[in-house]
């Protein structure tokens, strides 16, 4: 009898044992980061397209490998669980620790997780081409620290 009552507990709490045990399956694995841009330059929509110097920036965003999700404002890239997001991120299988993420606007970043480096680019090519292109070409690169 007393072995029939574990088995029924067992089954009954099983997914209580399992957060217990197995936290990392259960809970997201998301990560907050403070990013600062070491160089930025890019094509200057106002200037002819001329090479220029941009600011660099300070951001933060969770990155959650598990899940396959990067969201920040900076980049524009949104909580797929708050808001409908079209963003895509992927994880190559060759490159597992590094994920990269794009936005049909044309934000993309690239992080590593275990060297906490990044690789932004800011890009929007409107429907006429450069017509009425308004906005910078940007890439930048920089470092992450996550607290």
């Amino acid at each position: 009898f007393h072995f029939r009552l574990l088995i029924k507990l067992w089954n009954e709490n099983f997914n209580i044992i399992s957060y217990i045990f197995f936290p990392t399956k259960v809970f997201s694995q998301e990560k907050v980061y403070y990013c600062v841009e070491n160089e930025v330059i890019g094509f200057s929509s106002s200037k002819d397209w001329k090479i220029k110097e941009f600011r660099s920036n300070k951001f933060s965003m969770k990155v959650d490998f598990e899940n396959k999700v990067i969201i920040s404002d900076y980049v524009r890239f949104s909580d797929p669980k708050k808001f409908m997001s079209t963003t895509v991120c992927s994880i190559h299988p060759k490159v597992p620790n590094k994920i990269s993420c794009i936005s049909p606007r044309g934000y993309s970043i690239s992080f590593h997780r275990n060297t906490n480096e990044f690789i932004l680019s800011f890009h929007t090519l409107m429907r006429d081409g450069f017509k009425t292109m308004n906005g910078d070409i940007i890439i930048s690169y920089g470092k992450c620290e996550s607290f």
